[in-house]
Parts: C-alpha cells; structure tokens; sequence
C-alpha cells in the first residue's frame, strides 16, 4: 500500500482534542485535520501543526489542492484565515489561483482593480493587487496562474510579500481539473493535499501526490476533510 493510503486509513481511525494541537508528523505519512465538530480548534490545530512543520520560516507560503471539485478546499483555506487572524492575531494573505472559479474572491465579494499579471509587466509592486477584507490583517488577491508563471519577476514578489504577512495561503484550482496548481507548488513553502472522506479515491489522491513531488513541491500531509462520523461524536471521545 502506498504511504497516502495509509494516510486516509489513520484518519479513520484518528482521535484529536477539539482545543489542542495536533501531533507533528512525517510528510505524506499522518493527516492534519480529521473533519471533525468544533472547527475553531481544528483550525488553530492545524495552524500550530503547519508551524511545528516549519519552524524556521517566517511569513509561510502554504497551498491547498484537492484532487477534484467539491473536496472543501475553499472552504478550508477560508476558515484557516479567519480563525489566524481573529484568534491567533495573525496578519494573512489569501491568493484565490483558481482563476476557473475565483471561489474566494466570489465568496468574500471582492475583486482587485489590478491583476498580478498586469503589475508584473509594469514592474510595479504587487501590493496594489491586494484588498483589505474586513477583518484586521486579512488581505485577498488574484493570480492566474500560468500568465504570473511567465513573468519572472513572479518568485521574487511573492517571497517579498512574506515580509508583510504571517501566513500566504493559495487556493488552488483541483489537480485533476487543471495543472494551474500542481505547477505552482514549488513556490510554496509548503502543499497540503485536501482529501474528501469516502469519496475521492486513494490511487487519484496518490497521483496528486506523486505529482507534487516530481514539480518540486514540499508536500507538508493530507486533510482529510468531510469526515462521517457515523456515532454521535461524542461517542468517539470515549474510545
């Protein structure tokens, strides 16, 4: 069996403190957020597991990928955001690179009056393609990613906006719909593969993840996302 197989078959079997965070692990090897009730604790979890991860950089690029559609991908990257900045006080950048969708920006009701694309080709900086959302220290943005893949100066601005944010979170367009994602992931710090529960396959998801190693990507784990809990939850704290 394949080391993400065994990913999803500890996920099945994981049992985490809804406050606490979660146990550091070995790339590929453990899950990072299980899906489960209380998702303002699995979030600072999983913020404190990202950093246990990656203690030395500061100002983290961190990319989220699914598989497919419909994995809660957004909808992660979104809540991992606001619970960063509201509860850990954290400033975030968010990058929507599904430009098939722009599922945040759409979400959040925000659009850019400049495309990164468009600075880059001005040598102007990019911080004018970034919007300030409500929420103190959140900012979003837009890339399309092949068009900022073409601009050299790309690797460079998005490593200085490190300067300005704790955490730069990508929202990626699913591998097996686009190779926009996998093609950005070794400009991140650090990918992390969203896996829905009981739905997506193990052999796509570990064709994701083959993908990502052989673009150069640090793959940091899975989520597994949308977990069943086929007992009551509480339940589950019992075992």
């Amino acid at each position: 069996m394949t080391k993400i197989y065994e990913a999803l078959e500890q996920a099945g079997q994981a049992r985490t403190d809804d406050t606490g965070p979660l146990e550091p692990f070995q790339p590929s090897e453990a899950t990072l957020y299980s899906g489960a009730p209380k998702m303002e604790g699995r979030m600072i979890g999983l913020y404190h597991t990202i950093s246990s991860l990656l203690p030395s950089h500061r100002g983290k690029i961190i990319q989220f990928i699914g598989s497919r559609r419909g994995e809660g991908t957004s909808t992660l990257v979104r809540e991992l955001a606001n619970v960063s900045t509201l509860n850990l006080g954290k400033s975030v950048l968010l990058l929507d690179a599904d430009h098939y969708h722009f599922s945040l920006s759409n979400r959040i009701g925000v659009t850019p009056r400049y495309t990164w694309e468009e600075l880059l080709l001005a040598n102007r900086p990019v911080t004018e393609a970034l919007c300030s959302v409500g929420t103190a220290g959140l900012h979003i943005s837009q890339i399309i990613v092949p068009a900022v893949l073409e601009a050299p100066q790309f690797p460079e601005a998005l490593s200085e906006l490190k300067n300005d944010f704790d955490l730069i979170l990508i929202d990626s367009p699913p591998a097996t719909m686009s190779p926009d994602g996998i093609a950005l992931a070794a400009e991140a710090d650090g990918v992390i593969l969203v896996v829905e529960a009981e739905c997506t396959r193990w052999q796509v998801a570990g064709s994701v993840r083959d993908d990502i190693a052989k673009q150069g990507g640090n793959l940091l784990g899975v989520v597994f996302n949308r977990r069943r809990y086929h007992i009551p939850p509480f339940v589950y704290k019992r075992l």
